[in-house]
């Protein structure tokens, strides 16, 4: 088993790319940490058989039995409290633990959380102060078989170390230890999260932000594309057509898979940024509508609300995309753990159950019914999805006087599984990149979901190795990607620019222009020169 292990880990650490010097390094530490002291109690238990194999000169007692050595461990009080120390830390915990969550619940009217707290403080109490193991601790393993054969006339040794074991299982109880420490692991993150979301603004623009790495686009460089299979939505048709202007004519034909990864980019940059990135992707009719979207949210009362995004229109051909910005803030990922953290569970325990693929026409199912139970009204009215699909809807409608008859959303990330919630809500093309999917959690939201709304509106770009992109489930409509990430780098494959990088070099700039920091930072071939500067000197 120790050999397993080892190879397992090595496993690991070549599927990580770590490197021989690693490797070696892993199993030298192995040798060392298990191996050795296992050669060593066995050599140290053969010498101890062998004495007592030559101390037992008794034939007789040879025929009739053979030696047998035990194993006995014992628990030993050293010091006891006095009894009214244990009952102010009974009190203590009771209070601190218990009621003092428990009346916040009640008076902050979360009705749900509270009785599941109730139920769930209750047995825990019982666990705690009346369980088996509790009462058998106080003693240790050889007290309590002492205190169960002090009438006998006496116990074998074989009897004894099995009474041990079984006492000593009940004591330890590895199980309750380790899902003890996973509560605890998840609550100190939960709360940090909550503490940091409180000293931080939770409504960051990209005005307020500090400085980001430079954008710089190249109009005089190129990628033609691979010669091999490329991925066949690089151009995408059927209602996801971006009719933009391409120099003075409307391109309406097709849409570059590109201009959706670029667009879900642009969300996280300042105006004042945008102004030039815009002009040198799409050659001048994009612009950014910052004042359109600042007075939406002031007049819909959401103006403090944390979801952050931003409206790109090309006004000559009545066209807009919604862009919502990814996970900037704790408040964006406590939104995370909200709306995809339940899902995520459900296919953990799925993958790791067999034939777990069964549960799946369920799990919405049982997803909706924990929520209902658990998510309260102000939670519901705070969700990020709440704000998103109502804008859509806003544009969609005409607000502000705009008549856009072609709207479309995208995102990152965070944002990408919330552009697909709205883009299913609201009935709108919607292409994500690398966001979390909406299947599993679709009758969780307000209003629910159906396949059908999801499929007919939804695509999603998802890089291999992109752990974040596959929860929720996948929609119909997706797109594999390749990732040229090392496997060491666990969540270097989700990234918007990698995955803009990615779309750039294997479709092909097709006009577009292209980023220095595709090859000076995430390790793309360099661009094919099409002017009189090297690339070097233009980047």
């Amino acid at each position: 088993s120790v050999i397993l292990a080892t190879l397992l880990f090595i496993g690991v650490l070549v599927w990580m790319e770590m490197g021989v010097a690693i490797y070696l390094l892993a199993a030298i530490i192995a040798l060392l940490c298990c191996v050795y002291p296992l050669f060593t109690n066995s050599r140290e238990m053969l010498k101890l058989y062998d004495e007592l194999k030559e101390g037992n000169d008794d034939e007789e007692d040879n025929e009739r039995a053979s030696n047998t050595m035990m194993n006995v461990w014992e628990r030993v009080v050293i010091s006891e409290p006095k009894p009214w120390l244990c009952y102010a830390c009974v009190v203590f915990e009771v209070f601190f633990f218990f009621l003092w969550p428990l009346i916040s619940m009640l008076i902050l009217q979360n009705g749900p959380i509270a009785f599941i707290f109730f139920i769930l403080g209750f047995f825990n109490f019982l666990w705690r102060y009346f369980d088996a193991s509790s009462v058998l601790s106080k003693y240790g393993t050889t007290d309590v078989a002492e205190l169960f054969t002090e009438e006998s006339e006496g116990i074998s040794h074989s009897r004894g170390f099995r009474f041990t074991q079984i006492v000593g299982g009940i004591i330890k109880n590895k199980g309750r230890q380790v899902w003890t420490w996973i509560f605890v692991f998840v609550f100190l993150v939960v709360w940090y999260m909550l503490s940091a979301s409180q000293t931080t603004s939770a409504t960051i623009s990209a005005e307020d932000r500090g400085p980001r790495p430079p954008i710089l686009l190249l109009n005089d460089f190129y990628y033609p594309g691979v010669n091999n299979l490329a991925y066949p939505t690089c151009k995408l048709t059927k209602g996801f057509e971006l009719p933009v202007l391409d120099g003075q004519s409307a391109k309406n034909v097709s849409s570059d898979l590109g201009d959706y990864t670029f667009l879900s980019a642009m969300a996280y940059e300042k105006e004042s940024i945008n102004q030039y990135t815009l002009q040198e992707w799409f050659g001048g009719g994009v612009i950014e509508e910052a004042d359109y979207v600042n007075k939406w949210r002031e007049e819909a009362g959401f103006q403090a609300h944390p979801v952050y995004f931003k409206l790109f229109t090309a006004p000559q051909v009545n066209t807009a995309v919604v862009s919502i910005r990814g996970s900037e803030t704790m408040f964006d990922w406590l939104s995370n753990l909200h709306l995809w953290f339940a899902s995520g569970v459900a296919q953990i325990v799925k993958w790791l159950t067999p034939f777990g693929w069964i549960w799946t026409p369920i799990i919405p199912d049982l997803l909706a019914v924990v929520n209902a139970v658990v998510e309260s009204q102000r939670l519901k009215e705070q969700s990020y999805y709440v704000v998103t699909t109502q804008f859509v809807n806003a544009v969609r409608s005409g607000y502000g006087g705009a008549n856009y008859t072609n709207v479309f959303i995208t995102g990152a990330s965070l944002g990408g599984g919330l552009a697909m919630i709205s883009g299913a809500q609201t009935g709108t093309p919607t292409v994500a990149i690398s966001g979390p999917g909406p299947i599993l959690p679709r009758k969780v939201f307000h209003p629910p979901l159906t396949e059908e709304s999801i499929n007919s509106n939804v695509y999603n770009f998802i890089p291999a190795r992109d752990y974040i992109a596959r929860l929720g489930g996948r929609p119909m409509f997706y797109q594999n990607a390749i990732c040229i990430e090392s496997n060491n780098n666990l969540f270097g494959c989700h990234s918007m620019w990698r995955s803009f990088c990615e779309v750039n070099y294997r479709c092909g700039s097709n006009g577009r222009p292209v980023a220095c920091r595709c090859a000076e930072r995430f390790g793309y071939p360099k661009p094919i020169q099409n002017g009189t500067r090297t690339f070097e000197e233009a980047c």
